[in-house]
C-alpha cells in the first residue's frame, strides 16, 4: 500500500468525562462557561507540550473532549506511561482546581486508556490537512477500554 506502513505501538486515549454536561447547562453569555472552555484549551495546550517532551509519542486524533496519541519507537509502553503521568499531572494540578469552582452539578473526570497492538498508519494528503490517519483493531479496542469504564 503506497502511503502506509504498519506499526507496533501503544495507544493512549484520554477522555474528560463530564465536560459537555457544564457546556450545555450554561448560556452563552454565563462567565462560568467560559471559564469551563478556558480550563478545556489550557488542558490540551498542556497536553501537547506533554507529548512534545516525549520522544515517540504523537496526539493524532482529537476526539472532542479528549484525543488519542500514539507512541511509537524502541520502548512505546514506557514513552505511553510516561505520558499517561504527565496528563494524570496536568489535569490534578492544573485543570481540576480550575474547575472546582465552577457552580454545576456534574464532575469533570479523567478517563485514561492504554492499549498495545498494531496499526496502520495511512498518508492522505486531501483529509485533515495532510494529517495521517491510523486504522487497526488496536484503536477499537482501546476505545472499548476507556467506555466500558464508569464515568
Amino acid at each position: 500500500m503506497s502511503g502506509s506502513k504498519r506499526l507496533d505501538c501503544s495507544l493512549v486515549l484520554i477522555d474528560l468525562s463530564g465536560f459537555t454536561h457544564p457546556i450545555y447547562q450554561a448560556s452563552y453569555s454565563d462567565p462560568a462557561l467560559e471559564s469551563v472552555v478556558r480550563a478545556m484549551q489550557d488542558f490540551f495546550a498542556q497536553a501537547a507540550v506533554a507529548a512534545s517532551q516525549i520522544p515517540g509519542i504523537a496526539i493524532v486524533n482529537h476526539t472532542g473532549d479528549g484525543f488519542i496519541a500514539v507512541a511509537t519507537g524502541q520502548t512505546p509502553t514506557r514513552a505511553a506511561v510516561r505520558f499517561v503521568v504527565l496528563i494524570q499531572n496536568i489535569f490534578k494540578d492544573r485543570t481540576n482546581p480550575r474547575l472546582r469552582n465552577v457552580p454545576f452539578r456534574q464532575r469533570v473526570q479523567l478517563r485514561v486508556g492504554l492499549h498495545h497492538g498494531a496499526v496502520i498508519r495511512v498518508e492522505v494528503p486531501e483529509f485533515v490537512g495532510g494529517a495521517p490517519v491510523y486504522l487497526g483493531d488496536a484503536l477499537n479496542v482501546l476505545a472499548r477500554v476507556v467506555n466500558s469504564q464508569t464515568a
